[in-house]
This record gives structure tokens, sequence and C-alpha cells, in this order.
């Protein structure tokens, strides 16, 4: 192995078991098909030589580049530039060590991230840990803070010439409450004008303090509803592997039954910036063979485009 590297391990699960590359679980999977795709970005960005090679070692899932001392320091020095919220020649870089600190600061499972430069191992595992670090560089992008809300009420008006809305009443207080919408599935909604509704919808809270709601989906039977508010409440309360296995699990439910209906609408719910790299991998992972089904076809791309975004380059 090179004296010059910069190398990601995946040690040990959750529950301490030893990690076999040869026998990983449907979360491992997703973890480290993000580490190698991150590097190769981090490499593209960084140093960009074609001539970089990226190894992949046995045991312990390993990945790692081999360079020269000269291209570990430029790496090195981006990595600071990330860290220290300095500026970066390409923000490509940032997302894919966000992708990567998303992933370690996000559960129980043993990591390994360093540098190694002649010989000498520096590692970078708690800098990577620190969600406080990549929270300052996110703030400074202005990225919002979005919510799961699940509401219940009668749908009173609908409408808006540039964004498209509609109104309800509260049921539970009797509060006004706006919930905006893509003009192309207005007919999705304007067929529940004066009836009860049931909802669920992603929200963030503006600089004014008021909240701004944007419509997942609407059901029109409650057991659904309840359902799918239950697992969801659940899901964003679980870390790492636990809500990687649950989304797993739903999903996989799904497709035995051949309940695509079911899936789309757990997949509206999961089409959202909220969910970091490994969760929207996950549900990627276990539709891909489904991918041109008509209910979640779009469905998988608009998901495919977040997770593109969050990592900074694209996926097959």
């Amino acid at each position: 192995m090179s004296n010059n590297r910069l190398e990601l391990k995946i040690k040990k699960d959750a529950n301490g078991v030893d990690i076999d590359l040869e026998n990983l679980s449907i979360g491992t999977v997703g973890t480290f098909i993000t580490f190698v795709e991150s590097l190769k970005c981090i490499i593209e960005n960084s140093i960009a030589n074609d001539e970089v090679r990226i190894k992949i070692t046995k045991g312990s899932a390993c990945v790692s580049t081999e360079v020269t001392e000269d291209q570990v320091i430029k790496l090195q020095d981006d990595f600071q530039k990330v860290v220290s919220n300095g500026s970066l020649s390409n923000p490509s870089i940032f997302n894919s060590w966000n992708a990567i600190h998303e992933i370690i600061a996000a559960n129980g499972v043993e990591y390994e991230v360093n540098f190694c430069k002649n010989d000498i191992t520096t590692s970078i595992l708690g800098e990577l840990k620190n969600k406080d670090i990549f929270r300052a560089r996110r703030s400074k992008r202005k990225e919002k803070k979005w919510q799961l809300f699940f509401e219940t009420g009668r749908m009173y008006a609908i409408g808006g010439k540039t964004k498209p809305n509609f109104h309800i009443t509260r049921r539970s207080d009797h509060k006004e409450l706006a919930f905006h919408f893509e003009e192309r599935f207005a007919a999705n909604y304007i067929k529940f004008l004066y009836s009860d509704v049931f909802i669920s919808a992603w929200g963030y809270q503006e600089s004014d303090g008021k909240y701004h709601y944007q419509i997942a989906d609407v059901y029109a039977e409650e057991n659904i509803y309840n359902d799918l508010r239950l697992f969801f409440q659940q899901l964003t309360l679980a870390r790492g592997e636990d809500r990687l296995r649950q989304i797993f699990a739903q999903i996989r439910i799904c497709l035995d039954d051949g309940n695509f209906g079911l899936l789309a609408k757990i997949l509206r719910l999961l089409n959202n910036d909220y969910w970091n790299v490994s969760d929207l991998r996950t549900s990627l992972l276990i539709t891909k063979s489904f991918k041109q089904h008509p209910k979640i076809a779009e469905l998988r791309e608009e998901i495919k485009e977040k997770l593109e975004k969050k990592l900074g380059h694209s996926i097959k």
C-alpha cells in the first residue's frame, strides 16, 4: 500500500460485529457505495489526475486512493478548508465530504478515515463526527431546515395565480393553514374541496417566524394516513442502521405485495432534502429493479436528483 493516501474504512457494524466486504447489509452497501463515489468526486475535483487509482481492500470494507505526497497535501488542504469554512475551488468537494460526514455522524458504526503521508497516519474521524463544523457551512448556504407534518382538516379554498396553494381549517384547533403545491398536481387536490382531508406536508420556518408548507400527499383514507403518520414519526426518530432497516423493510413489504400505490406514497415522503444520503440511496437501491414502473419512475428520478445534489456528482 502506498505511503501517501486517503482511506475510508467501515470497521464494525452497530452491533460491534466486524464488517466483511463479501457479506454486507443493505445499509452498509449504501454506505460503502457513498464512500467510493464521494472519494472519486473528491479526487476528480481536488487533484484532477486521471492516473490516480481507487483501491478497495477486503477484510474491513476499505476504499482508498494512492497518491503522491504533493497530492495528499492538496487533499488535506482542501479538507481543512471544508472544516474551517474556507474557500473551495469547487463546491462538489464540500458536498462529497458532507455526504461522508452525514453517514459517520448518524450512527454507531465504527469507521476509520485517515490521511497517510510518508507512513504517518492522521485520523480525521473527529472532524467528520462534528456536526457543528458542517452545520456552519450549510447555514452559510441558507439551507432550509425541513420538518414533516401530518395534518387533518376541511379544505375550504384552492387557487393561487403564481404560487398554487390550498387552505384548510385544521381539525384540532380550527387554525387556517396554507399548503403550496406544483400546478401540474392541481387535479389531484381540487377534488377534495369542501371535504375533510388527511395531509402530509414538508415545512420550514421562514425568517419572519411563519411556516411555509409544501404538500407531500393527500390521503382519501384515514387508515392509510394514520399508518404512514405512525411509520414516519418513528422513522424520523430512528438513526443510522436502524432507520435504513426500517426503510428497507417497509419498501420490501410493498414490493412483495405488488402494492405500488402504497410504495408511491412512501416515496413521496422520502422525496425531500430532510433525508440524508444513506436514506435516499437505500430507497433507490431497493427499488432499482422497478425503476421503470409508471407509479414510481418519476418519484425515483426526483429522489435520485436530490441524492446527486447532496453528493455533488451524478450517479447511475
